[in-house]
């Protein structure tokens, strides 16, 4: 069964909703299975007090969502640590967050023209 490692960055909480959790430290680990399809969502739980946990989780993954309900200084740093990684990512933005506020924060980066999201 092939596996597919997600990193999810921007606001902590959202791995827990997708999978059932596994390994906890500097990491969390969240294991689901969609039909034959193995997903592990990393997320970087000592982020942003331990910078390594976030660069850790982006390394490891296959893919990355990107979820921001605030924008604050560490979405800020996150966004600027996704910039430096060559994975495909899928931003997803909550309620309080506009679409013109987050792409003002993306400007510049190789995240500008990627679709934002908007979270159910």
């Amino acid at each position: 069964m092939p596996s597919i490692v997600v990193a999810c960055v921007g606001d902590p909480g959202v791995a827990e909703a997708l999978g059932k959790k596994g390994t906890s430290s500097d990491l969390t680990l969240f294991n689901s299975v969609l039909g034959e399809q193995q997903l592990v969502f990393v997320e970087p739980t000592r982020f942003p007090e331990k910078m390594v946990a976030l660069t850790t989780a982006l390394s490891m993954a296959h893919r990355c969502l990107l979820v921001v309900h605030a924008l604050s200084r560490s979405v800020a740093e996150t966004l600027a640590t996704v910039d430096l990684f060559d994975l495909p990512t899928t931003l997803v933005r909550g309620p309080s967050v506009g679409d013109d506020e987050l792409r003002r924060a993306l400007k510049g980066t190789r995240l500008e023209p990627e679709p934002i999201l908007a979270e159910d």
